[in-house]
């Protein structure tokens, strides 16, 4: 409805708004109700980076146990967020669907869990990966202590550990092995030495390498990371060739991923 208001119209007639500015008379087209082009993209976004944040969570919960607590505040949305880039490129919006290929998560490797502490800062010889038919393996060069491992200040020994995670999308399932060593806060040069983990066809494989320094005192021996001080990344990210075996992955534990279509 329009009113007049001095030498003006103001409000609806019919399909126009009328307005005023200064000392004219506006009439513009009245708005159609509807979802715009744009809100469905914006819902189509918000559904993708939804399921990204879901897998994202299932990918820190199985390495949780070599990262601990002590990942810094903005891990989660940077891990999501990776994740999210990862499922942009893989998804097909026609079908909903998600075509992984070998490499679909690879921006994930070099990831810190504690951006305030690059693993690379710290361990500046880093493991080498080699991914089989049907086992991955991680080989340790030498490392001349203290050039190639720092220790932080009065630290008797580093605990590292080296684990992989297995997640079957498909059938939500989880398999994670890790191997923990350590080495002394003692100048010199360590031997080489190398692990094999096995892998299952279909599932992401995310390999994860932590550091650990452990102080003594008189009330014994105790951990020094810290939520300043916590080197921990993921090696490799990789979706390992062939199709899921159900047979082989039911024994493995449930995760809280949903359900989404591969292929």
């Amino acid at each position: 409805m329009a009113r007049i208001i001095g030498k003006y119209l103001k409000g609806v007639l019919g399909d126009s708004v009328l307005k005023t500015y200064g000392n004219m008379q506006i009439i513009q087209a009245r708005p159609v109700k509807g979802k715009s082009r744009r809100a469905e993209g914006s819902d189509k976004s918000s559904s993708l980076f939804g399921i990204a944040s879901n897998i994202a969570c299932e990918f820190r919960t199985g390495v949780s146990k070599l990262v601990t607590a002590f990942y810094d505040g903005t891990m989660i949305f940077r891990l999501n967020t990776e994740v999210a880039h990862a499922l942009r490129y893989a998804n097909n919006p026609e079908t909903g669907s998600f075509n992984l290929v070998a490499d679909s998560f690879s921006r994930l490797e070099g990831f810190d869990f504690n951006a305030k502490s690059p693993l690379v800062n710290t361990l500046v010889s880093l493991p080498q990966v080699e991914i089989g038919e049907h086992s991955l393996t991680v080989s340790l060069p030498a490392l001349e202590i203290p050039k190639n491992l720092k220790f932080p200040k009065d630290t008797k020994f580093c605990r590292m550990l080296i684990g992989r995670s297995l997640t079957d999308l498909t059938n939500q399932k989880r398999k994670i092995d890790f191997v923990s060593f350590e080495i002394e806060n003692k100048k010199g040069t360590t031997i080489p030495q190398s692990w094999e983990f096995e892998t299952q066809a279909g599932c992401v494989c995310i390999l994860v390498v932590s550091l650990q320094f452990i102080q003594s005192s008189l009330a014994g021996e105790a951990v020094v990371n810290s939520k300043t001080f916590n080197p921990a990344a993921i090696l490799k990210a990789v979706v390992l060739k062939g199709q899921v075996d159900k047979t082989q992955t039911k024994g493995w534990s449930g995760t809280m991923t949903k359900k989404i279509l591969l292929g």
